[in-house]
């Protein structure tokens, strides 16, 4: 047999293996997604699902059957909350852009130094009384948590007050901006957040985003909530920037080419610290992404 058909044929058994499992974690999270599971979890919990050592209050209405099903079985926001309670554990300052129903922030207060400060920031309004009721249980002594309601803009500044937000088929996975389609019903506009104001005065701060996509126009403009972070932990999307498509390879790529240095990633979750810590420096962004912002122009 030639040699490099041998090597081939030698592979073939970790292949084999390597492809059912990488097929198999989805199935398996879509089979723990189960709403009856999540029925049966909450009734015999009595709502008090534990999730990575941290038991969540999950009556509120927002937490539907098949989030406490993944609450229950950890494959909620797995990587995130992983991350946060890795990475910031300590921090005293931390801001959380789409904070949802306050699981995440729910975390970072478990591992928060004492007395820390914590801003949520959350879009939809339908899930402000879940995120101040999670956030309020597990604020420990001592702790601010601040739940603020509004969206980051996800294009370039328009000079309005408000953003439009549609929601997805459920109130989770809402999307801020005109061209995330939906129905007529399912759109309404919130108030549009400076993020800026609400670091004002911070000389050290984490930042936790997961905003479906609105993160673009973070990463595009270079701005000062971000570039001003020390640590970051952010969920990229697939999304529209200027009526352009942008992908989650090259919003990471603008990053690094920022000067931010990766600490870990899985997946679109990335783990890094930011231009303003000691020993990186921060450059301009770079790629197609800073073209467009600069010239206006279509590229690719």
């Amino acid at each position: 047999m030639p040699a490099g058909l041998a090597g081939t044929v030698s592979r073939w058994p970790e292949a084999l293996i390597r492809e059912p499992v990488r097929h198999a974690k989805p199935l398996a999270g879509q089979l723990l997604s189960n709403p009856a599971l999540g029925v049966l979890i909450s009734s015999a919990t009595r709502n008090r699902i534990r999730n990575n050592g941290v038991r969540i209050d999950t009556s509120p209405a927002g937490f539907s059957a098949v989030v406490k099903a993944q609450l229950a079985f950890g494959i909620y926001e797995s990587a995130e909350i992983r991350f946060i309670r890795q990475y910031l554990s300590g921090w005293s300052r931390v801001l959380e852009l789409g904070a949802s129903l306050g699981v995440t922030a729910a975390h970072i207060l478990d591992v928060a130094a004492p007395g820390a400060e914590v801003v949520c920031v959350e879009a939809n309004p339908h899930l402000l009384a879940a995120l101040r009721a999670t956030t309020a249980a597990a604020a420990k002594a001592g702790a601010r948590v601040t739940a603020v309601h509004g969206a980051v803009p996800p294009g370039p500044p328009a000079g309005s007050g408000s953003v439009e937000l549609t929601l997805g088929r459920s109130h989770l996975g809402s999307r801020a901006g005109p061209g995330a389609g939906g129905k007529p019903g399912r759109r309404l506009r919130v108030p549009a957040v400076d993020v800026s104001e609400l670091v004002r005065g911070w000389t050290r701060y984490a930042l936790v985003c997961d905003i479906e996509g609105a993160e673009a126009a973070l990463i595009a403009s270079a701005h000062p909530v971000l570039t001003g972070a020390s640590r970051i932990v952010i969920e990229l999307h697939e999304t529209t920037y200027g009526d352009t498509a942008v992908t989650v390879p090259e919003l990471r790529e603008t990053l690094l080419g920022m000067g931010f240095r990766l600490m870990a990633e899985k997946g679109r979750v990335l783990v890094l610290d930011g231009p303003a810590v000691e020993g990186t420096t921060h450059r301009p962004p770079r790629g197609r992404i800073a073209k467009e912002k600069k010239t206006g122009e279509r590229c690719g």
